[in-house]
């Protein structure tokens, strides 16, 4: 090849001293070995790099094709599961809600079904608790103020027969066994 021949050259006439080569010849010899090796360069070596940088560039689009996919598809399920859990937590508050207008308005049975199994549900039956610990405290105290009406209907007529003459308890306890 042209760049073993200029090897050869240098080796046997300029560092073997016998200096036979006319400088242009040299530098004639030197410049086709460069040619060749340029021509090589731009014929082989080129188009291979560019085939070489093409594929990885292909390969790097394919990747990067895959990861945007599977990003996209990673933010979908996301939003999909978010949606799913956002939609449970706004019935199971909405439930809780709604129960709270009912006790509210007067519904004292009224009580809650949360279904799902996290702490929504603990409030939900924490909720149905305390309501009916408020039905009973409602009951008791009607309960208490039915009792203190007919006591209090007992000591009326208990105190108009004590204010009526003994003429007049006398004419009462006739017409009215009840009033004594």
């Amino acid at each position: 090849t042209g760049a073993e021949a200029v090897t050869t050259l240098v080796t046997q006439d300029l560092l073997g001293g016998t200096m036979n080569t006319a400088s242009s010849d040299f530098f004639d010899q030197a410049t086709r070995a460069i040619d060749k090796g340029y021509a090589q360069y731009f014929d082989t070596l080129l188009p291979t790099a560019r085939e070489l940088i093409e594929a990885r560039i292909r390969h790097a689009e394919e990747t990067l094709a895959i990861a945007i996919g599977a990003t996209v598809l990673l933010a979908l399920l996301f939003s999909y599961l978010a949606a799913g859990v956002a939609r449970a937590v706004g019935d199971s508050i909405a439930a809780v809600a709604d129960g709270a207008r009912r006790i509210a308005a007067g519904e004292l049975g009224a009580r809650v079904e949360v279904k799902s199994r996290d702490e929504l549900h603990a409030v939900g039956e924490s909720f149905n608790q305390v309501a009916d610990s408020f039905a009973a405290l409602v009951r008791t105290v009607q309960t208490s103020a039915s009792r203190l009406s007919e006591a209090s209907e007992g000591l009326a007529r208990s105190s108009r027969g004590i204010a009526l003459s003994p003429q007049d308890q006398t004419d009462a306890h006739n017409t009215d066994p009840a009033v004594i």
